[in-house]
């Protein structure tokens, strides 16, 4: 009786998890932004994914750079100089 419990509680998982065949790909991704996207800005956190502060929705990779002190678009330089200008490290 086990063995059918078992496999029926697998089957149903794998399906909510995976979707049916043609949704698989949307569902699966849906479970994994779900899963590593704590602010839901679209970016997974690093090591699974590019966003650099995943507490912070405004920032992530290719938002534009805001004066407060933070790196928000992930290059690795906070409040970086703007347009015209270069930075003097």
């Amino acid at each position: 009786m086990k063995t059918w419990k078992t496999l029926i509680l697998t089957a149903l998982f794998l399906f909510v998890v995976w979707g049916t065949s043609s949704h698989s790909i949307t569902a699966s991704s849906a479970v994994l932004e779900d899963w590593c996207d704590a602010d839901e800005d679209g970016f997974c956190a690093i090591p699974f994914g590019t966003d650099c502060d995943d507490h912070d929705p405004l920032t992530y990779p290719g938002a534009t750079e805001r004066t407060d002190l933070k790196d928000n678009n992930c290059s690795g330089f906070g409040d970086e100089p703007p347009v015209g200008f270069t930075r003097q490290d």
